[in-house]
Order: C-alpha cells, then structure tokens, then sequence
C-alpha cells in the first residue's frame, strides 16, 4: 500500500507559476529540465529541478551531528526567463503591412493563374496575365522574406534573465554580450509609451553600480515589467 502511495508520489506533476502571466502549470516529471510553454499565456519557461536547499541547524543537534551542512545555492546559477523582441508587437504597422504585401501578392499571382478572364474589362485586358504573375509573385515572395529575415533576427537577440545576473546577446555574425549581476543593479528602468502599453511591450535598461552609462538596453521586450519583477526578486 505504502509503496503504490509512494511511486504516485514520485510520479506526480510539479506545479510551476509562470514567470511573465504567474499563471499556474502544472508540469509532468518528464519535461522537468526542459523549456514549456505557459498554458495560459503561451510564453516558453525553463521547468527547473527542484534544489534541495540545506537550513542551518545547532552543532547540538542530534539529527544534524557528523552531517556538514554546505550551502550549495550561491554554487547553482540557472535560467529564470529568455526572451527574444516581440515582433508583431514591437511593430504592429510594419508587421501588418509586411503581412499584407505577402498576402496580395500571392492573391494577384493565384487570380492571374487560375483567373486570366478576371484581370480584363469587357475583354480588353489590363494587365497580362505574365506580368500579373511575376508582379504578385515578386510581392509576394519580398513580403515573406522580410519577415523570415526579421524572424531571423529577432532569434539572435536574447535577454536571459538567470537567478544571479541578466545577459544582454546580440548578432548572428558578430556577437556582443552584456551583462549585470543583480547583486551589482543600480538603475533598473522600463520604458514604455501608450502602444507598448497596449500591446504588453517595451524597453529595458539596466546598468550596475560605479557605471554612469545603461550597460544593457533591450527593446521590444515583451512583458517587460514582468522581466524587471524578476531581477528585483533575485536582487
């Protein structure tokens, strides 16, 4: 009896709030060490194993003597969040026109195709159905690259937020990192105008003690203030 209870017990999800919504995830002993997305929100988190952490005890005590006691937190540095710009968010009219110079072009290219007679009037042509397709099919295939390209590159800049420090990454090619341990933070800003608001976005900066510059400054951040509770938490 007691060891059914026990293996239920060894096999039972772990309970994970999510660090952007604080929505409630209950995740299987499986994916424990892996990255999942928040059920509620949608946001990618890292389920990180449960740490044993040692309590202080008196050298007195029966239960603790010949056991040493070793604090091991400040030994274990791991992922809080990692996020990476928002896009549609960031750039809500330059993502919707990107989107619908995609659509129209492939619609042009298809109609052309498929529908020669619906680019004429009373017969006489507008537009041939050659120059239709390559027009939309270029329109089309400019759209969908700009937005793999910014894809691209919204994936090679990341703000990893770890329980000692923030990490700053950027560049494909080139690369440059900053970062700022918590224990060092001296200004911690979130910037944020009236469509960031709307939309849940913005910027972050942070600069750490004896700098008069902000050594990270992360825009189209989503959930910044979310990220910004994060590193006060871990100060």
């Amino acid at each position: 009896m007691s060891t059914a209870h026990d293996e239920r017990v060894h096999e039972a999800p772990i309970t994970y709030e999510c660090p952007f919504c604080r929505a409630k995830n209950r995740v299987e002993r499986a994916l424990i060490g892996e990255q999942v997305d928040c059920v509620s929100c949608g946001n990618p988190f890292h389920a990180d194993p449960p740490h044993a952490r040692p309590i202080s005890a008196s050298p007195d005590d029966p239960d603790t003597q010949g056991t040493p006691i070793i604090d091991h937190a400040s030994e274990h540095e791991f992922p809080v969040a990692e996020v990476h710009p928002a896009m549609f968010r960031n750039h809500p009219g330059k993502f919707a026109l990107t989107v619908g110079l995609a659509i129209v072009g492939g619609v042009v290219a298809i109609t052309s195709l498929v529908q020669p007679s619906s680019l004429a009037v009373n017969g006489d042509a507008l537009i041939s159905s050659s120059l239709a397709l390559a027009a939309g099919g270029a329109m089309a295939v400019a759209g969908i690259a700009v937005l793999v390209a910014w894809w691209v590159q919204t994936r090679f800049v990341t703000l990893t937020v770890t329980t000692d420090r923030t990490i700053y990454r950027r560049g494909l090619l080139s690369k440059s990192t900053s970062e700022v341990q918590h224990d060092d933070v001296r200004n911690l800003r979130v910037e944020q105008n009236v469509f960031d608001r709307l939309f849940h976005v913005g910027r972050i900066e942070i600069s750490s003690s004896g700098q008069d510059d902000m050594e990270i400054v992360a825009n189209g951040i989503p959930n910044p203030n979310k990220l910004a509770e994060m590193v006060r938490d871990h100060q």
